[in-house]
């Protein structure tokens, strides 16, 4: 029997805003995964993260990986260490040197922000492919590459807000990143449709998925306990998530159905929809379970019935690409009650992985929670749902696609 070629282990470079966040598990994960098939793996983090780590950041030793370049301390403090940093990164490379001073590189070059990122790069690198984890860190990637701090292909994710909000505020923002990266990976054909929409060369947009690991979502099968029927809805509390219409919805309903419903996470719009509850008269129906990590996200997924996503557009146009926790809740086999927002009608189909409706109709959420409170229709969905996950959604696939594409295009 022929045997497959063996895979030769690329040296990645992958590029955050901030990392870890615990927020951006997404990004964890597919760094793990990379590490996991075998690769070299450094991180570049352009400021600090929150310290996030769980079993399989320590697994894949992701912060012994992590240099942090704090492009955003105090400009006096990156200003008065300008000048050793510079003369210590033309000691291995005066053209780096040089580059990270051009006024090519505006304002990062001439604040100190390339020459910090230099520092902790050290001489220029040599990479096989450039990973920039979301819009904003593409764009920096261009400003290093041009500055000859490394040379290797820029393959640039795009996961919502920088495609959204982003290009609503500032519209000509990746103007050199559509002229310059090789590769562009929206979340979702939505995501994708916008950034051609702007610019973006469409020959260079490939949709590509958001992965999870699969062995920490596994199938749930156990036999559900008696008690009402338990809701899961996961997220910060900003405008977007839907959650203050996901209350009005289970107040229209709570006649005909026993549905209660576990909030996990917090965030700035958390008084308003503690004061909903009071409101409602929802204290006996809804739990306010504060942040959780992703294990005990895992946890209460193999604890709840189903998982709402009732997303909506932000009024400062912020969207969501493909939720992460949809993801995950159909890869435990949970249904999902979701509007028809950004890419998640492309990943649930309505009536097979659980139900959908339109954005901010409170009533269709409602009769959606009825639904699911029935637990023959959940089972129908549970058995497409897990198949739907592992199909395109596997972590360690999709990480072998991404190097797979992103080295094509060297």
């Amino acid at each position: 029997m022929t045997q497959s070629p063996k895979r030769i282990p690329k040296r990645i470079l992958v590029i955050a805003s901030r990392f870890p966040l615990a927020s951006e598990t997404f990004v964890r994960t597919k760094c793990a995964a990379l590490v996991a098939l075998g690769h070299d793996v450094e991180i570049l983090s352009l400021s600090a993260g929150d310290d996030a780590e769980e079993d399989f950041d320590r697994a894949a030793q992701l912060r012994a990986r992590t240099r942090v370049a704090g492009i955003h301390t105090p400009l006096l403090q990156r200003l008065v260490r300008l000048p050793p940093r510079v003369l210590r990164l033309a000691q291995t490379s005066p053209r780096a040197a040089l580059g990270v001073l051009s006024l090519r590189g505006g304002w990062r070059a001439y604040s100190g922000q390339l020459a910090a990122i230099g520092a902790v790069l050290g001489a220029p690198r040599a990479f096989d492919l450039v990973c920039a984890e979301f819009g904003p860190a593409g764009a920096i990637a261009c400003d290093m590459r041009r500055a000859g701090l490394f040379d290797a292909p820029i393959v640039t994710a795009f996961y919502g807000y920088d495609v959204t909000r982003a290009l609503r505020t500032q519209p000509h923002i990746y103007d050199t990143l559509f002229r310059e990266g090789e590769l562009f990976l929206p979340n979702s054909q939505h995501l994708a449709r916008l950034l051609i929409e702007h610019g973006a060369p469409s020959a260079r947009v490939v949709v590509h998925r958001l992965g999870i690991d699969l062995a920490r979502f596994p199938e749930v099968t156990t036999t559900r306990p008696l008690g009402p029927t338990r809701a899961l809805a996961v997220g910060r509390f900003v405008e977007k998530k839907g959650f203050g219409n996901l209350l009005l919805a289970l107040a229209a309903a709570r006649s005909r159905t026993d549905c209660v419903l576990r909030l996990v996470g917090d965030g700035p719009l958390a008084p308003e929809l503690r004061s909903a509850v009071r409101t409602l008269k929802l204290e006996n129906r809804v739990e306010f379970a504060g942040w959780r990590t992703h294990s005990e996200v895992a946890h209460d997924m193999a604890h709840a019935d189903f998982v709402a996503v009732p997303s909506v557009v932000a009024r400062d146009g912020d969207v969501e690409g493909v939720p992460l926790v949809a993801i995950e809740a159909m890869a435990t086999g949970l249904p999902v009650l979701a509007s028809r927002h950004g890419g998640l009608p492309e990943l649930i189909e309505d009536g097979t992985h659980g139900v959908l409706c339109d954005e901010g109709d409170v009533p269709a959420l409602a009769e959606g929670l009825v639904a699911l409170s029935d637990p023959t229709r959940r089972e129908l969905f549970r058995r497409h749902s897990r198949a739907r996950i592992v199909a395109d959604y596997d972590a360690n696939a999709l990480a072998h696609r991404l190097v797979e594409l992103g080295c094509g295009v060297a």
